[in-house]
């Protein structure tokens, strides 16, 4: 039910009340010329006003979307209001009309933190995490005690690959007491270490030792840290080194597979059958159930 009808219930209970009340009284007996009785009077008269003009607008409490409009409408510099329609576009999945109110909300009040923060939050569902991250870097600066702040810049952090300062952050909220999920501060862990063994990897492969082997190793590790374009260029290029290369085939077809390229997944994996690769008739047989029986006339690999 809507905010409106339960107001209209509460409404609905007092006003029945009144009329009970009234039903019991003798009026004929009643000397109206009496101040006590002509102060009951007035004053029941200015409740009953009251409660007309609250019933009449009871459409207004309909939703937070509806009560905040008509706030910004009666009440244009109450900035409280934009935060509650930012909030109530958030929960009807409409971000940009939420950024927009959360913008209107910063023209009126610069110096506050939390629509730079709500605004942060509804970048980072878009995946826009560049903006999250510029939005949770002023909340921060404004209002830099706030914890919540550093754990929502965290997953920014996180998803936009940033893993060292989103591993940062995880430590800045920790200090601050907050409780940090254990799967995640093992995984941003695990993927700064991937970041630092793929900068290895890319010494080695810059020089003039580099080998086919060397692209396999950091083309693991992109795929471990689920960069799964490099990880094809690295497979490619550990190729071009040893064209029979089978680690590099079957990794790059697994990779293949990931991103949905299963045409091209099934080209490196006849190339592994016709290899002898032990692995490729099993490998060939799921790819095929996956791509169906009637499957196109795969093309031929970059």
């Amino acid at each position: 039910r809507s905010g409106a009808e339960h107001f209209e219930q509460r409404a609905y209970l007092p006003m029945v009340g009144v009329f009970i009340m009234l039903s019991q009284i003798n009026f004929s007996k009643i000397d109206f010329f009496n101040k006590k009785i002509i102060t009951w009077i007035f004053f029941s008269i200015i409740a009953l006003l009251f409660f007309v003009k609250t019933f009449i607008r009871s459409d207004v409490y309909k939703n937070p979307y509806q009560l905040a409009t008509t706030g910004i409408e009666e009440a244009p510099h109450s900035i409280y209001y934009y935060i509650i329609l930012g909030r109530a576009c958030v929960v009807n999945n409409l971000p940009e009309e939420a950024i927009k109110w959360y913008d209107a909300y910063i023209e009126k009040r610069t110096n506050s933190a939390i629509p730079y923060a709500n605004k942060g939050a509804v970048y980072l569902g878009m995946k826009q995490y560049d903006k999250a991250i510029e939005s949770f870097n002023v909340a921060i600066t404004l209002e830099p005690g706030n914890t919540g702040f550093y754990k929502d810049r965290a997953r920014a952090f996180y998803f936009s690959r940033k893993f060292e300062n989103a591993l940062i952050d995880i430590q800045q909220y920790k200090k601050m007491g907050g409780e940090v999920d254990k799967n995640f501060e093992e995984d941003a862990k695990r993927k700064v270490q991937l970041q630092n063994e793929i900068i290895g990897y890319s010494i080695q492969i810059t020089s003039d030792t580099a080998t086919d082997y060397s692209y396999i190793k950091r083309g693991m590790a992109y795929f471990t840290n689920q960069d799964y374009a490099n990880s094809i260029n690295d497979f490619s290029s550990g190729l071009k080194l040893n064209p029979e290369s089978q680690i590099c085939l079957l990794n790059r077809g697994w990779v293949y597979e990931v991103v949905g390229k299963l045409d091209s997944a099934k080209l490196d994996y006849i190339r592994l059958e016709k290899l002898g690769h032990p692995l490729a008739p099993k490998a060939l047989e799921k790819l095929n159930e996956k791509m169906g029986l009637k499957i196109s006339e795969p093309t031929k690999n970059p």
